[in-house]
Parts: C-alpha cells; structure tokens; sequence
C-alpha cells in the first residue's frame, strides 16, 4: 500500500530512482517530475521568484533509528519519531525553506506563500507517516532478524526502527541498544 496516497499519490518509476543502503542510514532519491504539470511548473515559478536554479530532484534520508530528511530545492525536513513506549510515538517535524534575498518583497511573499502550503502539505504528510506506525510496533513482537527471502528497502528500514524500539523500550536490562545496534545491521 502506498504511504502517501493523499500527498504524493504515486510512486516513481524505479527507472529515475536511486538507492543508498549503509548500516547507519538509507537514502532515496528520484528525478521524477510531478504528476500534475501546475505543480510542476509553480515549483519552476517558485525557484524563480527565489533567485534558484531549478533542479527536479526529491532526496529522501532515514538515520537509524528514527530520524528522516527530506531536500526538494528550496525546501528540506527533517521528523523524528520518538518511542514513548512499546507502542505508542510522538513525531517531531520541522520544516526548513530557503526563500530568496532576505528583506526582498518577493521573498517576504513567497516566504508566506510556503509557509501557509508547508503547514497544510507537511502535516498531511505527517499524519501520512504517522498512519503506518501502529503496524510498525505491532512488528516488536516479531523474531529478531527478518524471515528469509528478499528485503525490500522498506522493510529493511522498518527492522530497524523496530530493533530499537524493542531495545529501548524493554525491561531487559541485557538489551541496551547501544551495545547491541551493530547486531542487528550485520544481517544487512
């Protein structure tokens, strides 16, 4: 099932994508325009209107365990998830734009302009990710390495997330995350 159905709505063409896969970290990234021309052209606008060269490029990074960023041009964010137990989260999620030349009349305006859209899009987005963590933590009841066969990048993402909140979450002073995080990247 597709995280975003709401916001992003469609998944790349593996064609135009890319994948980094390091014990540490992960990212994606694709060249895929939008699949509204408006948008993509009020997003050629915007880089415009902000003195930017226009890039078409959405480059997504998640640090284990649970901090993710995301860099579109003029526009990075960064959530983090925060266990507040076996299965229950809080989500912290900051929003970064460059605007263009500060004290400019247009840059004061787009800079509202992507706030108002920022506060709406990236909540959505949010509430998006936020939508698949109950079935994430039903996952801590699950053996410690991943059932054989193919692990998708997704899945390989959600081991670890799992991995440490078992770890940081459980009574079992012998399971500190800390000394044992290199365990569960091995298998990868």
């Amino acid at each position: 099932a597709l995280i975003h159905p709401e916001t992003f709505k469609n998944t790349p063409d593996e064609r135009v994508c890319e994948h980094e896969i390091d014990p540490h970290f992960t990212t994606f990234s694709t060249s895929e325009p939008p699949p509204k021309k408006i948008d993509l052209q009020l997003n050629q606008m915007v880089h415009r209107i902000a003195g930017v060269p226009f890039k078409q490029e959405y480059k997504h990074y998640l640090y284990y365990p649970a901090v993710m960023m995301v860099e579109t041009g003029l526009i990075s964010v960064a959530e983090s998830v925060f266990p507040t137990g076996p299965r229950s989260s809080r989500v912290l999620l900051k929003f970064f734009a460059y605007t263009g030349k500060p004290g400019a009349l247009a840059s004061r305006a787009l800079f509202h302009g992507i706030r108002w859209w920022g506060r709406r899009f990236f909540i959505k987005v949010a509430n998006e990710d936020a939508g698949i963590l109950p079935s994430i933590q039903m996952g801590m009841d699950a053996p410690v390495q991943p059932s054989e066969g193919l692990i998708s990048i997704r899945e390989e993402r959600l081991h670890h997330f799992q991995e440490f909140v078992r770890r940081a979450t459980s009574d079992d002073e012998a399971l500190d995350p800390a000394d044992s995080w290199a365990e569960t990247t091995k298998a990868f």
